[in-house]
């Protein structure tokens, strides 16, 4: 598996690792301004311990150092969500709602901003 499938397959077991099996279909509705600001803070976080490990893990020398800085790498994302006073399963829950609905992605696009 190459560095960069390693590296994906790590994002997404961050993203992925606790989701819900039932979610709200008012999703947005229930995400509120403070639950957004710590999704986005975090959502921040994670993508620049992404950017920072996909640099690393593309020249590890072996693939076995590819795989401790995966590892690494789940560990800093995950607290780096926790961080914010998130759970992962909240931060997951989160990001699912918003690839489903493009109001509350729109929340979070402005608060990025």
């Amino acid at each position: 598996m190459s560095h960069l499938k390693l590296l994906v397959a790590g994002l997404t077991l961050v993203v992925a690792a606790a989701l819900s099996p039932a979610m709200a279909e008012d999703g947005a509705a229930s995400v509120d301004d403070a639950q957004l600001e710590q999704f986005a803070t975090a959502l921040t976080d994670v993508r620049d311990l992404g950017n920072e490990y996909s640099e690393q893990i593309a020249s590890a020398e072996s693939q076995e150092d590819a795989q401790e800085l995966q590892q690494e790498a789940q560990v800093e994302m995950v607290a780096a969500v926790e961080d914010t006073g998130m759970t992962v399963e909240e931060y997951n829950q989160i990001a699912e709602q918003m690839s489903q609905n493009p109001e509350l992605m729109e929340r979070v696009q402005a608060m990025l901003q």
